[in-house]
C-alpha cells in the first residue's frame, strides 16, 4: 500500500468518525424550531472505497424510527428477563449424575429450547454437547422436569421463543 493510499484510508476513517458523531447528535448544531426536515449521514465501506452520503429525512420519519428502536430495545429487555426466569427454573432441576461425580466428569451443555407463548416446550435440541453422555441426559432431563414454563409476559411480542440454555457441570476441587 502506497503512502497516498494509507493517507486516503486514514482520511476516510476520520470522515467516518465525524459522520458518526454528526448522525448520533454529538456534533450536531442546535436545530431551529421551524425546521421540518433533518439529514442523516449514510456510510458505506467496502475494501477499497468509502462512501458517505447525506440523505434528508422528515421529522415524522425520524420520530417513527426512534419509537421503533425504543420498542425494539424494550422487547430485547423483556426477552432477557423472560429467558432469565426460564434459566432459573431449569437450573433448579439440574441434578449432577452420581456416576459423573464418581468418575470426576465435568462438561458444558448448551440446549436450544423452543418455547411457546403458553410456556409449553415444543422441542429441545443440543446446540453443543458434553463429551459425557450422562451430563447431556441430565441437562435434557432438567428442561423436561422444569416444563411447562411460565407463560410469556403479555407485553413480549411473539408466539414462539428460542432459548439457548447453557448448563455447566463442575465439581469443586
Amino acid at each position: 500500500m502506497t503512502k497516498t493510499e494509507t493517507q486516503l484510508k486514514f482520511i476516510g476513517v476520520i470522515l467516518l468518525l465525524i459522520a458518526g458523531l454528526i448522525s448520533s447528535g454529538v456534533c450536531a448544531a442546535q436545530p431551529s424550531q421551524n425546521i421540518e426536515h433533518s439529514q442523516t449521514v449514510i456510510r458505506t465501506t467496502t475494501e477499497n472505497d468509502i462512501t458517505i452520503a447525506v440523505e434528508s429525512i422528515d421529522q415524522e420519519s425520524n420520530a417513527q424510527e426512534r419509537r421503533r428502536v425504543s420498542s425494539s430495545i424494550e422487547q430485547k429487555g423483556l426477552f432477557r428477563i423472560y429467558r432469565s426466569n426460564l434459566l432459573k427454573k431449569t437450573y433448579q432441576h439440574v441434578i449432577y449424575p452420581e456416576t459423573a461425580i464418581d468418575k470426576n466428569q465435568q462438561g458444558d451443555v448448551i440446549l436450544k429450547v423452543i418455547v411457546r407463548r403458553s410456556g409449553k416446550v415444543d422441542s429441545v435440541r443440543f446446540e453443543s454437547r458434553s463429551t459425557f453422555n450422562s451430563l447431556n441426559k441430565a441437562a435434557r432431563r432438567a428442561v423436561n422436569n422444569a416444563s411447562p414454563y411460565p407463560k410469556a409476559p403479555d407485553t413480549l411480542q411473539g408466539e414462539i421463543f428460542e432459548i439457548l440454555m447453557p448448563i455447566k457441570f463442575r465439581l469443586a476441587d
